[in-house]
This record gives structure tokens, C-alpha cells and sequence, in this order.
């Protein structure tokens, strides 16, 4: 019935260009080629889409895989030897996606050698709660040495802040007891008042 009405007006119809990974997907003749050869083949691609690390991503227009949003790539980088480390803030990378598998950013240093790749991020949808959850995982466990490392740092100077605001307790000792007490007084006076 459908096929029907579709051949009685064909102004019902339209045709839409397939992007290179729809074309991909839908011939499976197509060989999948290893991320190492993709990687010598995307370098060898003239190019000046340089990105820099902004809270651990990558963002980068793509416009064959996406016209309107920018892709987003990151929080760990993967060499070509399996070692991974996190992408650190600031970083430049010359950034090259291939258009008919957008999983993965692949990144060169300035000279054009493979410094790695980066997984795509994605857009999360605010109602979808289990793939927030995941991001804010995935986030928490890529700021974890950052935070670490900050708390060693700032240990010995909140000890210190927290010794000098005792010594000061103890030496004003009776005047500010009364000074907090008549300030409690006078809050809870204020919040009686209708």
C-alpha cells in the first residue's frame, strides 16, 4: 500500500547523499583496514586542522561526518605501542578523522609523527542518565592523579591553616566565645522575626 501511494506522487520522494560512513556500512565488500595502516594513510593527508587539549578534549570539525556539531575526541591518549596517558591541558596536536570510521581522532606531533589516537567523546543527551554516569566515571578517573597530586601539595598548607586557627581559638580564648555566642543570639533573633 505504502509502495503504492509512493509511485502514484512521486513528490512524496527525495534522495539524500549518504555520508562516507552510511556508503561504508551499507556495502559490505569493503575491507576494514588496520587503525595502524588508517594512520600512515590519514598522514599523509595535507592539512592544518591543529587542535589544542581544553579540559581534557578535543574538538574538531568534521564536516563529512557531521556539518553542524564539532566532534569531540579524548581524556586519554593511546600510542601506537598500547601505552595510554591522559591528554594534558593545552597540548597541540595536528588532528586527522577519518570520515568513514569517526571512532577515533588520530593525532600527530608538529614534525607530522603519530603521537596516537583519542576515542570519540560523544554528546551525552541530559535524560540519559547511565551514559552521564559513565562520562562523569570516565571524567573523575582522568582528574584523579590531577587532584591527587593537588591535595599532596596543598596538605601541608591546610595543616598549617588549620594549627594557627587553633593556637588563635586558644589564645583568644573567653572573648571569642562570648563574641560567638551574641552572634548566634542575634541569628536567631533575626530568623524569629515574622
Amino acid at each position: 500500500a505504502i509502495a503504492a501511494v509512493l509511485a502514484a506522487d512521486p513528490s512524496l520522494k527525495r534522495e539524500r547523499a549518504l555520508s562516507p560512513h552510511e556508503v561504508f556500512e551499507r556495502h559490505a565488500p569493503f575491507k576494514r583496514l588496520p587503525m595502524s595502516i588508517a594512520a600512515v594513510m590519514l598522514a599523509e593527508i595535507e592539512s592544518d586542522d591543529e587542535a589544542s587539549v581544553k579540559r581534557g578534549l578535543i574538538e574538531v570539525q568534521c564536516r563529512e561526518v557531521d556539518p553542524d556539531e564539532p566532534l569531540r575526541f579524548g581524556l586519554v591518549r593511546r600510542d601506537g605501542r598500547g601505552t595510554e596517558e591522559p591528554l594534558r591541558e593545552g597540548e597541540k596536536y595536528l588532528v586527522r578523522v577519518n570520515p568513514v570510521d569517526p571512532r577515533f581522532a588520530f593525532l600527530y606531533e608538529a614534525n607530522g609523527s603519530f603521537a596516537g589516537c583519542a576515542e570519540n567523546y560523544g554528546r551525552t543527551e541530559r535524560e540519559d542518565i547511565h551514559a552521564l554516569h559513565a562520562k562523569w566515571t570516565a571524567k573523575r578517573q582522568y582528574l584523579a592523579p590531577q587532584i591527587q597530586q593537588a591535595r599532596q601539595l596543598a596538605g601541608s598548607l591546610t595543616r598549617a591553616d588549620l594549627e594557627r586557627h587553633a593556637h588563635n581559638a586558644e589564645v583568644l580564648g573567653a572573648d571569642q566565645s562570648a563574641k560567638s555566642s551574641s552572634r548566634r543570639a542575634a541569628m536567631d533573633a533575626f530568623l524569629s522575626v515574622d
